[in-house]
Parts: C-alpha cells; structure tokens; sequence
C-alpha cells in the first residue's frame, strides 16, 4: 500500500455529545472523521483509511494542511499511511498540533494509531540506526520497527489470545516505560507488543503496529502469498467503533 511510516491515527468525540456516549450518539449526523491527506501521505492511503471508516458508519472529511487539524478536532482525527520521510510532517505536527491535540485527549477524544502512525504519538523513535527523535509524547512508551524487513509481508501476531496473520508494512512494537499503566491488546511472535490500549485524560489511545484494516487487495497488490491468511477487516471496524466505549 505504499511505505509504511505512518499510517492510521484515529480521534473521536463528536460535537455536542460526550466522548464517551453512546454509540447512537457518536454516529450522529454532526460527527464526522477527519482524515489527514496532505504532506508525506501515500497516494490512495487517506482514500483506503475512508473505506474503514465509511464501513463502520462513520462520515468522513479530508484536511490538506496541518493547520487546519486543530480547529476541525472536535469530531475525529485521521492520518493514513505516508512515504518514508515523515520528519517535516513530525515537524510541523509538534508546532501546530500537538497542544490542540492533547486538549481533544484531555477533554474526552478519541485516538487510534496504526502502524507506523504511532511513530508520533510515542515519547522517542528511532528514525535511522543512528538518528533518536523526540515525538509528540502523548503515550508512555517508545518504539523502533518491529522487523528488520519493513516491505510488506505477513506477520503472526497473537490479538485478544487469537493467533492471526496480519498485513505488516514496517510498524512498530512498544517498549513502554515502567510502571505505565497500559493494556497490552496484541503481541508478536517473540512475545514484544504489537497494540496496546492507553488512556490519556479522559481520553482513550489506541496503537498498533499491524495493519487490521488490510484487504486481500492489499496482499495482491504487494505480491503477498494469501496462503493462510483471513481479512482482519472486520477486527478493525470493531475497534473503531468500540474506541468509544
């Protein structure tokens, strides 16, 4: 589907509801999900995150620039899957951003990271074997690419005690920091975490480093044997539309 650097970052809370209302109230006519489609976004990511989103019952719109994210977060916020160089977008995101981000989490937003979308969220990445970068700190934890071979494959990873095999394109796993207090959803196959839950505020974060919303189209596409492997897209629209519980 294109580099995997970063991929799905999902926030909900919907205009004049609570956050954690329910869920007639989050698909009400005046929410919506914001997907990020400007700089560093692979051609036909934004459009591929919509289709989850569409699938789950949720309107979506579509943001260009950065500074339009923080005036539009009262609803929910999405950055699809982007090339290799996220640095500017890193940039720009921590000087426009990030504060108005972290006041959707306080008062009660929801955020869903895939992939290599969680590179941001976290407190340090590496983004080269030489090159240790600050994110945006919302979550307790660091990440570093999961396999060293970061072209689309299939990864097993074991998700709500259910062993699967998954579409991975270069996505973290998480080391958090001690004593933090997360819930760890999934594991790879040596056992580091692959998602977890985390609750920010009266908020709620969740990141994972494999694609759940990947599609058999995906796997032709990136000339993957299907051999073994069952749509995980029913397990991403569960997420999205649990995230508000």
């Amino acid at each position: 589907m294109g580099a995997c650097v970063v991929a799905v970052l999902f926030g909900m809370a919907f205009p004049g509801s609570d956050a954690l209302g329910s869920r007639r109230s989050s698909r009400s006519s005046s929410g919506y999900v914001l997907i990020y489609s400007g700089s560093a976004v692979c051609e036909g990511c934004a459009e591929a995150v919509g289709d989850v989103v569409v699938a789950a019952g949720f309107p979506v719109r579509y943001a260009g620039r950065p500074a339009k994210v923080p005036s539009l977060l009262a609803s929910a916020f999405v950055v699809p899957e982007t090339d290799d160089n996220i640095e500017p977008m890193r940039r720009s995101f921590n000087r426009n951003v990030r504060p108005a981000l972290l006041r959707f989490l306080r008062g009660g937003g929801r955020y869903w990271g895939l992939c290599g979308g969680v590179f941001l969220t976290v407190q340090h990445y590496w983004a080269t074997e030489t090159q240790y970068v600050s994110a945006l700190g919302i979550v307790p934890a660091n990440a570093e690419t999961y396999s060293d071979d970061d072209s689309p494959h299939i990864e097993k990873v074991r998700w709500y005690g259910r062993l699967r095999r998954m579409y991975y394109e270069g996505g973290p796993y998480f080391m958090p920091r001690r004593h933090a207090q997360i819930k760890v959803l999934a594991s790879y196959s040596d056992g580091s975490i692959a998602a977890f839950a985390y609750h920010y505020g009266k908020g709620k974060v969740i990141l994972t480093g494999p694609h759940p919303e990947a599609t058999s189209g995906w796997l032709t596409e990136d000339g993957i044997d299907p051999t073994g492997w069952k749509s995980t897209f029913p397990l991403a629209m569960a997420m999205l539309s649990n995230l508000p519980s």
